[in-house]
């Protein structure tokens, strides 16, 4: 996230200062020296988001189904619409910084679209982290380990924290819809705070999970030799 947020604010400091705060999109102005520092902030920082957005997509599906292979099921359609839903932000984003604001229609167009699909998989991550509570606490093996509490509490502050800066970031919109340029700032900010969980819990989630199927596995392999011992 920082990759997106410092290189902007460092182009904000270089564009020459107004009476009010100027639009994120002043940086890319065809007459500003910040345009290809601009363009490559959405360029390679919006690339590292899209291979962050992949992982996630690969870690989920392989805590739910242990496997990485295509599954014809509905958490992993739900899940790959959820990717596609990341995925799109990229061009959209990336044409918004190539086009200047003398492009309007065609900038505005890719902006919004581009930003409202950041905030769609914002809300969509939630729903996916509601699934996978769901499955952690109700799934076929009848144990809630101290790991599996720990993945619980984590999708349960992932899923607040996702919606509330997705609540701030729509009345953020609705004031910048009104010209005010500093809720477009506050309206990106919070948006890419709230792709924070992405990094957090579905590592610490999946390390959890997965030593929890370490652990069952482990049980599992103690009670077969047991078995097998007492049939000796």
């Amino acid at each position: 996230m920082l990759t997106f947020i410092i290189p902007l604010f460092v182009c904000m400091g270089l564009v020459p200062k107004g009476p009010s705060r100027a639009p994120i999109s002043k940086c890319g102005d065809t007459n500003q020296p910040t345009r290809p520092y601009f363009i490559a902030t959405f360029v390679v920082s919006g690339l590292f988001l899209l291979i962050s957005f992949f992982i996630k997509f690969l870690i989920v599906n392989y805590n739910f189904y242990q496997t990485l292979k295509p599954k014809l099921h509905y958490f992993y359609i739900l899940n790959g619409i959820h990717f596609l839903i990341g995925f799109l932000n990229y061009p959209f984003l990336v044409v918004m910084a190539i086009l200047p604001d003398s492009e309007y229609f065609f900038h505005a167009i890719s902006a919004i679209i581009g930003i409202g699909c950041l905030l769609l998989y914002l809300l969509f991550s939630s729903f996916i982290n509601f699934i996978r509570i769901f499955h952690v606490v109700y799934n076929k093996v009848n144990i809630i380990s101290k790991n599996k509490t720990i993945s619980v509490i984590l999708l349960i502050c992932s899923i607040i924290w996702k919606l509330i800066c997705a609540l701030i970031s729509v009345i953020c919109i609705i004031y910048w819809s009104k010209r005010n340029m500093s809720a477009e700032w506050a309206a990106v900010f919070m948006i890419l705070s709230g792709m924070i969980p992405i990094f957090i819990d579905n590592f610490i989630v999946a390390t959890a999970e997965n030593k929890d199927n370490a652990i069952i596995n482990e049980e599992t392999k103690s009670e077969d030799t047991s078995l097998l011992k007492t049939v000796m």
